[in-house]
């Protein structure tokens, strides 16, 4: 009589594989850096640095038909007079939300009787005061007329609205693809993947279950970089509990075109030393251009196609849409629609360089 086959439950495995991770992460020094204390480190940094404190005040005029009082506000070295963009109402309203621009102003009459309508601006009226001293100053300090038209104010993107995103973006990218090009690398190089395949385990389990742990670590450390920055710091959560839960699904979502970059380099690193060269030339355009420290519109146009190629450019502009605007993951689904395109592409690049042994 033939013996009884014995049925091994893959689900088994993967718990007990999924609970090793966890706790081997959690016990590993470079994970808690890159997931939580190296973004919560430039968080803090950035949100103490106050914008609100600089003494140029960028502002924009509608009329050009008046060059004299332009000259005369361009002297002023605290102002810094831009060109306004009349054709792209979306484009103004833009780098008002971003703080490129304070104020759009209307200037009528001449140097001797100037008479100016505050347009747009996201100055509160502690800052509108001195800002209202500067122009009298630039123009000659001669009495001047001034109103605000209605609903001239507008909120603006504050520092740590926009910074919190960018380094949330640079956590997940930076501990996903380090953190599973050392692992899989050692474990290939440590013949661990190789005994493995020798166990009733299926191969795809064993990835499964370290992906999942990464993705749970990543995400909680996620939760608590929001909590902080919305208890503690200010940060804008629009709609409260719903924007939460809509960047943790942002952030569960762009993961997995993240961790395919690691399997990518585990799979063609030569060796161990290869790894960080490979991995800063994946990581550090992005978190120099993909808009994680400033505006990708700041940048020269040629730079901007390039920031506008990267998956993590729209993991930042999703996650600040939800976050600061209000939108839907539905209105966000042309940044979705790119990082998923992203992930097919690195999900298959990932398995035709990986390797077992």
């Amino acid at each position: 009589m033939a013996p009884e086959k014995i049925r091994y439950s893959q689900f088994t495995a993967f718990r007990a594989l999924l609970t090793a991770a966890l706790k081997s992460m959690l016990k590993s020094p470079t994970a808690v850096i890159f997931s939580f204390a190296f973004p919560l480190v430039f968080i803090l940094a950035f949100s103490f640095m106050d914008p609100n404190t600089a003494r140029v005040y960028k502002i924009a005029v509608t009329d050009t038909s008046n060059p004299e009082l332009q000259e005369a506000l361009q002297a002023n070295a605290n102002i810094q007079l831009l060109s306004f963009p009349r054709a792209d109402s979306a484009a103004l309203h833009h780098l008002f939300k971003v703080q490129e621009l304070e104020a759009l102003i209307d200037l009528q009459g001449d140097v001797e009787q100037p008479r100016i309508t505050i347009v747009k601006t996201t100055l509160d009226p502690g800052q509108s005061n001195l800002f209202y001293a500067l122009l009298q100053q630039s123009l000659t300090q001669r009495p001047f007329g001034l109103e605000e038209a209605p609903a001239a104010r507008i909120t603006a993107l504050r520092r740590i609205d926009f910074i919190l995103p960018g380094q949330l973006g640079f956590a997940l990218l930076a501990a996903s693809v380090f953190g599973t090009a050392f692992l899989f690398y050692n474990l290939r190089q440590n013949l661990v993947l190789k005994r493995f395949l020798a166990t009733p385990v299926k191969p795809v389990i064993i990835i499964v279950a370290e992906c999942v742990a990464r993705i749970i670590i990543q995400v909680i450390s996620t939760a608590v970089i929001l909590l902080i920055g919305y208890y503690w710091l200010d940060y804008t959560l629009i709609n409260g509990f719903a924007t939460f839960a809509d960047i943790l699904v942002i952030s569960t979502f762009s993961l997995f075109t993240f961790l395919s970059y690691g399997f990518i380099i585990s799979g063609i690193a030569r060796s161990e030393a290869m790894i960080p060269p490979l991995a800063n030339i994946v990581t550090l355009p992005q978190f120099i251009l993909a808009g994680t420290f400033f505006p990708v519109e700041s940048l020269p146009k040629w730079l901007q196609w390039l920031a506008n190629i990267m998956p993590l450019t729209y993991y930042n502009h999703a996650v600040r849409s939800v976050a600061f605007e209000g939108a839907g993951l539905w209105a966000i689904k042309s940044d979705l629609a790119i990082l998923a395109l992203w992930g097919v592409l690195s999900l298959f690049i990932a398995l035709r360089t990986f390797k077992w042994e």
